[in-house]
């Protein structure tokens, strides 16, 4: 019954409804101490409820309890590692399932509150265990993957370099292409944009080989963001429809909500100059050879290609008009919102103010509307590049 309880609290986490979601977990860490299951069953269903606190923006209240938990498994793991029988946790594969998962989502909760160190920690850590349990190389690459992240925002990039280049020996192509990406990401934070869109474009070639049409879309808005800095606008906003385009057929609204709080900020940003914000039309992006993948992918959907012209076009109307200070927009879509979110902080950096209270809840914002986190970083990326040029000219 445990099991049961636990597989349709995933499920039901996977549909949005975290608050069911939890009550499931906890219930079925109840259930789990009732049938007298080890206890390191209803310590790893209680370490779910946990993440999705986290994953709700309470991190910093779960931390503490995250970790007195997590230290309960450690300690069980280094007793049964020593040859003690551990009554908690008889089973050393469950057991160490069970520490992985809490290394994860200790990470998770670390991540939140920017504690890159103590992330690389976890990670450490996890992959030790990890290799006790004996998984092959592959899966100890993608763990290794995952420093890469905390390793950037320490500045340490030789390191993230390292990291990422270590993973592509590994030979697995869906992974090749995140590696690549994160490559380009290393080298745009070292202002290499050359270097980055390079990268960026074999992720992409990797990527049009993969049947995810995601990952393409996520390889042609990291371009068009690079594209933009390198100042290249033609093929910036060429790559920047063709991820709106995939965002829009596959029907992913968390990516096209930080894919519209973009073009918001390049629609606003047009206006500063005088200028205006437009995308090129869809029928000319897919005359070039480079979206050929993205024609096919059109073609082989049966996607109508006017009604999703017209709908790009909406977006980049709306875009035009939240930019302008336009209020008519349709509620619920998510430029209204996003300019809604923006207009404090905007005052705040007019005024001189700490605006990084404001962003940090800015971006809890756009996590909860479902925006991808490497894309809501990126985003808030650009939006400080913008109010740093606004310091500079006041």
């Amino acid at each position: 019954m445990a099991t049961i309880i636990g597989n349709w609290a995933n499920a039901v986490g996977d549909v949005g409804d975290l608050e069911e979601a939890k009550g499931l977990h906890l219930r079925s860490a109840e259930v789990e101490r009732r049938a007298g299951k080890p206890e390191v069953y209803a310590v790893g269903s209680e370490l779910e409820a946990l993440r999705i606190d986290a994953m709700r923006g309470e991190a910093e209240a779960a931390l503490p309890e995250i970790e007195s938990r997590l230290e309960r498994v450690r300690d069980w793991w280094r007793r049964s590692r020593a040859g003690e029988s551990v009554a908690e946790a008889p089973d050393r594969t469950v057991l160490g399932r069970a520490l992985v998962s809490g290394h994860d989502i200790a990470k998770e909760a670390n991540l939140r509150l920017k504690r890159w160190q103590a992330c690389l920690d976890l990670l450490e850590e996890n992959e030790s265990v990890k290799q006790a349990l004996g998984e092959n190389e592959v899966e100890l690459a993608g763990t290794r993957f995952n420093r890469y992240a905390p390793l950037l925002r320490l500045g340490r990039l030789d390191e993230a370099q390292r990291v990422l280049e270590g993973c592509l020996s590994a030979g697995v192509v869906a992974r090749e292409a995140r590696c690549l990406s994160a490559l380009a990401n290393v080298w745009k934070e070292r202002n290499e944009i050359g270097q980055a869109i390079a990268l960026e474009r074999q992720a992409l070639a990797v990527c049009n080989t993969l049947p995810d049409p995601s990952d393409r879309a996520i390889s042609h808005h990291n371009l068009g963001n690079y594209y933009e800095k390198a100042g290249q606008q033609a093929e910036s906003t060429a790559h920047t429809l063709a991820a709106g385009a995939y965002f829009l057929v596959v029907g992913r609204r968390d990516h096209l909500t930080t894919w519209s709080g973009n073009l918001g900020i390049r629609a606003g940003r047009a206006l500063a100059a005088g200028e205006r914000y437009r995308l090129p039309r869809l029928e000319s992006v897919l005359a070039h050879e480079e979206f050929a993948a993205l024609r096919q992918f059109l073609d082989g959907h049966n996607v109508d290609r006017a009604a999703l012209q017209a709908e790009l076009d909406r977006l980049a109307e709306q875009a035009h008009e939240e930019a302008s200070g336009a209020d008519d927009s349709p509620s619920g879509e998510p430029l209204p919102e996003l300019a809604r979110l923006l207009k404090p902080i905007l005052a705040a950096a007019a005024a001189g103010r700490d605006v990084e209270p404001l962003l940090a809840e800015f971006r809890e914002r756009l996590v909860e509307m479902g925006g991808d986190e490497s894309q809501v970083d990126a985003l808030l990326e650009t939006i400080g590049s913008d109010l740093a040029a606004m310091r500079n000219k006041a």
